[in-house]
């Protein structure tokens, strides 16, 4: 039972990193220059552990089925939560972003100009205005924000189009 509940606690501690490791612009520096030598490395632990879990199922071994099961687990959830988690910060900044360009087009209906600062909207939400940087001027603005991987993601209100930049455009 206790080795069950460690296994738990590997997998919540894979989640929590793979969740949030892509959003640390040092740890994604790290991540690509040594991306040729990780990627192959996590796909040597997978299968170190399909062959444990493999030898544990036809030595009829419960214990080294359980280990090779949990290994590949974490391994899995630690790639996968990083894709899924850059792809939901997306989706959620663009959506609140589309709420805040409403308040933008609004505002520029009744003065005639784009604000100079976000701040002067009349009900923004002031807990998300730290996550988007905002350009603007009288007939124009831009937002953005950084999603990850060290992606910029930027509305320009002349294209009226979310364009994602990596980290040498």
């Amino acid at each position: 039972m206790r080795k069950v509940r460690a296994s738990y606690v590997w997998m919540a501690i894979a989640l929590l990193v793979g969740v949030t490791w892509i959003h640390v612009d040092y740890l994604v520096v790290i991540f690509v220059f040594f991306f040729i030598g990780l990627v192959p490395l996590l796909g040597f632990v997978f299968m170190l552990f399909l062959v444990v879990f493999v030898g544990g199922l036809t030595n009829k071994r419960d214990q080294s089925t359980r280990e090779g099961l949990t290994g590949m687990a974490l391994v899995f959830i630690f790639v996968f939560s990083s894709f899924v988690s850059t792809r939901a910060v997306d989706r959620f900044y663009k959506y609140r972003g589309e709420a805040l360009i409403e308040q933008l087009e609004q505002y520029r209906k009744r003065q005639g100009r784009y604000p100079a600062a976000v701040a002067e909207l009349d009900h923004v939400n002031q807990l998300l205005l730290p996550a988007y940087s905002y350009y603007g001027d009288t007939g124009h603005y831009a937002i953005r924000f950084e999603n990850g991987w060290m992606i910029t993601t930027v509305f320009d209100s002349r294209s009226g189009q979310w364009v994602d930049y990596g980290w040498n455009n």
